[in-house]
């Protein structure tokens, strides 16, 4: 028997739910599903301890992407995280002749897929003995510091700093010794052009 009141009902309940459901969403803040990336800017610093020498700055960016707009800052912590251990596993391999597989693949071991956009570096000794070597065209031997400077929105900076002067530095090694004078035996040096990684 066709009971009209009960089709009543489950019509409004529909409704009810469907107009529910958009004012969630209509909500500020509301957790939407969707694709947010989200990132870090990054700088590698080498500066020479010498007085008037040139340093050298390689800027890049890491980001990493996340389902819902709710974690966009968790987004860029994962992003800072995965800079730091990239560069620290770099460096650890920096004679190699190309960068780690983190590095070049982007990991999901956190809830966001983190990668590197533009991450310049293969061979991280010889690129940036190169570079430093010729920005100071007169040096044989330089002493230097190599850092790592992030900065960017909240959550690109531990502790919950941002803004345009919040930064962080990391020291990746400090006394490092970039042996200028065995690459000019083969002549002058140039600057070399950075690359992506493929």
């Amino acid at each position: 028997m066709f009971d009209a009141a009960n089709l009543k009902r489950r019509v409004s309940l529909k409704i009810f739910a469907g107009l529910a459901t958009a004012c969630l969403l209509a909500l500020p803040g509301a957790a939407v599903s969707g694709d947010y990336t989200r990132h870090c800017n990054a700088r590698l610093i080498v500066a020479p301890q010498a007085a008037g020498a040139s340093e050298v700055v390689v800027s890049f960016v890491g980001q990493a992407r996340v389902p819902s707009y709710s974690m966009v800052n968790r987004a860029r912590e994962w992003a800072q995280q995965f800079i730091v251990e990239c560069v620290q596993a770099h460096w650890a391999s920096r004679e190699a002749p190309e960068s780690p597989s983190l590095c070049r693949r982007g990991q999901s071991m956190y809830p966001g897929f983190q990668t590197f956009p533009n991450y310049p570096f293969m061979h991280l000794s010889a690129e940036l003995t190169q570079a430093l070597c010729a920005a100071n065209p007169d040096a044989l031997l330089m002493t230097a510091d190599v850092r790592l400077q992030i900065r960017g929105k909240r959550g690109c900076v531990p502790g919950g700093g941002y803004g345009p002067d919040a930064h962080q530095d990391i020291l990746i090694a400090d006394d490092f010794h970039f042996r200028c004078a065995a690459l000019r035996r083969y002549g002058p040096l140039l600057p070399r052009p950075h690359r992506r990684n493929r």
